[in-house]
């Protein structure tokens, strides 16, 4: 009766060799779940059942599901390929290749991947589950639309949290973008076009103090100037704040101080401002 209330109505994840598929429940007698793999079907009874959730609970080594459904609603598992753990494996598809060096994995991977095209035209290309760890980076070849290799500030994000993406990069070979990646998850190719804002806390012969974000791909790097000379800053990325620092306290800050914010897009801006 501790199961909490689930939000979707039915999803999967998989620790070491279990699959575990969560789904809300219908009426009591109608709650067994049927799996499809291989063309076979077998049912099976929930492991645990509340008014919120039932829970399902695979052996993988004895059964790998193509699909599983409940109470009508189906989820399709993309399991494509058994990896394991001390080898090196070259998976292929149509839109994806991954390379896994020796020992890259903890454990035996039951390997999922899956491609997508949202509404607004942008791919989701799911590698692996986010909750299975690496212990070495894997390399990964996509091949999105042709659109994407002939346009400036196009990068590999991979999607975290709710709405937010992690900016990875990635170089492209003809019609191609590799990266290497440690974390399994949905990744995307999108483009930052906006540079990096710099808004002024105060610039004067004491100090100078900012605030500077990045809409998508996030700071790469900054750099000061006085009168053409590098002024030491530090940054604080919680606060989004970089400040400067005089090595030589007696000496005022005076004269044309330049300031350039630069993302992972290769996006700048650039401040100027004459101290007086």
């Amino acid at each position: 009766n501790n199961l909490e209330a689930f939000a979707t109505f039915i999803s999967y994840s998989i620790n070491e060799n279990i699959m575990m598929v969560t789904a809300k429940p219908c009426k009591e007698e109608n709650n067994k779940a049927n799996i499809f793999s291989k063309g076979k079907v077998t049912s099976m009874e929930p492991n645990y059942f509340n008014y919120n959730r039932a829970v399902y609970l695979i052996d993988l080594r004895k059964t790998i599901p193509d699909s599983v459904v409940v109470c009508g609603k189906s989820i399709s598992t993309n399991i494509n390929v058994t990896i394991p753990s001390a080898t090196e494996y070259s998976f292929y598809s149509d839109m994806m290749d991954i390379k896994f060096p020796m020992n890259a994995l903890y454990d035996t991977l039951y390997f999922n991947t899956h491609y997508t095209i949202q509404k607004s035209g942008n791919e989701i290309f799911t590698i692996g589950s986010p909750s299975v760890p690496l212990n070495k980076s894997v390399g990964v070849s996509l091949k999105p639309l042709p659109v994407y290799s002939k346009e400036k500030n196009v990068g590999i994000y991979r999607k975290v949290g709710k709405g937010g993406y992690a900016y990875i990069g990635g170089d492209w070979t003809n019609d191609r973008i590799q990266f290497n990646t440690r974390e399994f998850g949905d990744f995307i190719i999108l483009k930052d076009s906006l540079p990096p804002s710099i808004k002024p806390i105060y610039v004067n012969s004491l100090s100078a103090r900012f605030k500077i974000r990045d809409n998508l791909s996030g700071i790469s790097s900054f750099e000061a100037n006085l009168n053409g000379e590098w002024v030491l800053m530090h940054y604080d990325n919680k606060n989004a704040t970089i400040w400067t620092e005089r090595f030589d306290k007696s000496i005022l800050m005076k004269g044309d101080f330049e300031l350039v914010v630069t993302d992972n897009a290769g996006n700048k801006t650039k401040y100027i401002q004459k101290i007086l």
